[in-house]
């Protein structure tokens, strides 16, 4: 699923991909800056154990969705982009909603088992 975030002054902007592996979520992301979209970083690759999350949620509005993430400590989103406080929002692509709703099933139905 395709993602963007900036940071809290609009001064970079995060793209990526995130998805769903042997448990575990793979976050692949490159920061840009916002202004002169010069290329920040090379791609970048952080695991997140769904074991180590506390919930998760998709919120729509009309033309935006945002995907929400909150790790049970601050440590989880250490190596992630515009988390703060152990939660990391991210801006989903219109295309990628559908499949962060069927990624939020799998994440809940893991924290279940």
């Amino acid at each position: 699923m395709l993602i963007s975030t900036s940071d809290s002054m609009g001064m970079t902007k995060t793209s990526g991909m995130l998805s769903l592996e042997e448990g575990k979520l793979l976050l692949e992301y490159q920061t840009n800056d916002a202004i002169l979209g010069v290329l920040k970083s090379g791609i970048e690759v952080v695991e997140i154990s769904l074991s180590a999350l506390s919930s998760a949620s998709v919120g729509q509005r009309l033309w935006s969705a945002k995907l929400v993430l909150q790790g049970k400590n601050m440590r989880v989103f250490s190596n992630v982009p515009s988390a703060k406080q152990g939660q990391w929002r991210a801006k989903l692509y219109r295309r990628s909603i559908t499949t962060a709703k069927q990624l939020i099933e799998q994440i809940n139905t893991f924290g279940q088992s």
